[in-house]
């Protein structure tokens, strides 16, 4: 297991720094709350993603039982990970409000956020129907 550490830490970074639904709300809370709001909104998504991970860990345990503690050990690195950026990411954005505060800024970044939205709930409506 450990002998594929790297290429999941590395994937694991990719996947959780692309932006998505996670980071548009963190942005928003952090320029609506400030710092606080934006980590409380991370360690929110940390929680529902370790949730998660316990839920498949046991649902594939259940298939899988000699795998279980890669998916468990994996899956909350996973999830570590992902607080740790959200984290990161909430401080720079919160550091950034006064600049995207502004009404003609934030009225851009909710466009743009609304259109990846939208292009993703298109891209996963698409692939369902394959």
């Amino acid at each position: 297991m450990l002998d594929h550490l790297g290429g999941f830490l590395a994937i694991s970074v990719l996947l959780i720094v692309a932006p998505g639904p996670d980071m548009a709300l963190v942005a928003r809370n952090a320029l609506r709350g400030g710092r606080r709001s934006a980590i409380a909104t991370a360690v929110g998504v940390f929680a529902g993603l370790v949730v998660w991970t316990v839920a498949a860990s046991i649902g594939l345990a259940a298939l899988l039982r000699a795998s279980e503690p890669a998916f468990v050990t994996l899956g909350f690195l996973f999830c570590v990970l992902t607080l740790a950026w959200l984290s990161v990411y909430s401080i720079l954005v919160a550091r950034a409000g006064d600049f995207l505060r502004r009404s003609g800024i934030r009225r851009a970044l909710d466009g743009l956020t609304g259109v990846v939205l939208i292009g993703l709930g298109f891209k996963l409506a698409l692939e369902r129907r394959s």
